[in-house]
This record gives C-alpha cells, sequence and structure tokens, in this order.
C-alpha cells in the first residue's frame, strides 16, 4: 500500500503506510534470528514518514524494499512469487501503462525476494511498450521527457546487479511515476 501510495503521488497515503510498518514492526515479537534485519526496515519507513517531498518516499520506498530482500536472503528464505504473464501489448495508453504497471510490480518483486528473474522481467516491460500517448498531459507539460525517462530507467535496470543501485533506481522510477500521475 505504501509503494502504491507512492507511485499514485499520494505522500499522505504513502506515510500513513509507512508509520504502521513503524509502530507494528516490533524486533522482539520476531524469531532471534531474524532481529538483526528490522532496524534497516524500520529506518526506511521512518524516512517516508519524514519525508516532506515524494522523491525522498520514493527513495525510502525503495530503500526499504531493499531492506526486505537483504533479510530474506540473508536468512535463506528468498520469497517465491507467483508467476504472472504480462498483459498483452495492446495498442491504447491504458494497455501500455498495465504493462508498465506489470514491470514495476516485477522490479518490486525483484527487490524484496530478492529475485533476480522478477528484476530482469520487470526492466524489459519497461523498455518494451510505448508509455503515453504522443501529445500534453492535462496540465500542459510535454510527455515524451517522461516516457524516455522510464524508458531509459528500465535500459539501466537491466545492467544493475548492485542491490543498493536497484533500489535507488527503484526510488527513481517511483519519482518518474508518481510524477507523471500528479499532473
Amino acid at each position: 500500500d505504501m509503494q502504491r501510495a507512492v507511485i499514485d503521488g499520494d505522500l499522505p497515503a504513502a506515510q500513513k503506510n509507512a508509520q504502521w510498518i513503524v509502530e507494528n514492526t516490533v524486533a522482539d515479537q520476531l524469531p532471534v534470528r531474524w532481529r538483526p534485519n528490522v532496524p534497516r526496515v524500520v529506518e526506511a519507513a521512518q524516512a517516508v514518514v519524514d519525508a516532506t517531498e515524494l522523491p525522498a518516499a520514493a527513495e525510502a520506498t525503495g530503500q526499504m524494499a531493499r531492506a526486505c530482500g537483504n533479510c530474506h536472503e540473508k536468512m535463506g528464505m528468498p520469497l517465491t512469487f507467483t508467476e504472472q504473464d504480462p498483459p498483452p501489448a495492446g495498442r491504447d495508453e491504458p494497455d501500455h501503462m498495465k504493462r508498465h504497471q506489470w514491470g514495476a510490480d516485477r522490479l518490486w518483486e525483484g527487490l524484496v525476494g530478492p529475485s533476480d528473474e522478477s528484476w530482469r522481467s520487470g526492466a524489459e516491460a519497461l523498455l518494451e511498450a510505448p508509455l503515453l500517448r504522443e501529445g500534453k498531459h492535462a496540465n500542459g507539460a510535454d510527455e515524451q521527457p517522461t516516457a524516455d525517462r522510464v524508458h531509459a530507467l528500465g535500459s539501466s535496470a537491466l545492467s544493475v546487479d548492485d542491490p543498493a543501485q536497484r533500489a535507488g533506481l527503484y526510488g527513481e522510477l517511483l519519482t518518474t511515476c508518481s510524477s507523471c500521475h500528479a499532473s
């Protein structure tokens, strides 16, 4: 929910969900071997709570996903996700957005899993489909730079293996998504 709120450009909703994580993720209530990993998750969620702008919340969201993935990896318990076929390529803007949302979801899974396969699938989805129709946003801004930025992030994602760099890149993607959705 926090991730979706950031994508939607809704900082108060992202902060509300992050606050829940901060208040309800108590290391003492978890198995002993998990406890060393909990502070990083809570710190990243707190950074979302403290964010005054969406880009900071987006960056912290990527860092939280990375912290989750680090814990799963250290515990030898990577998450497995139900494999989902990408939506058909389609020809109109709603179809393109569904495909890009599918890609963003795979990047998220790639971080929290962690899963190189999910990460690559998400990056490829961001590259392949057009993002927006040609023209202008309702506010008059040109759409092409946003579309170009998403495709560039997809291209960069394919060559990034380091989890910290992936988290940063994911934060950039969330910032790009939220700026477009807000306009």
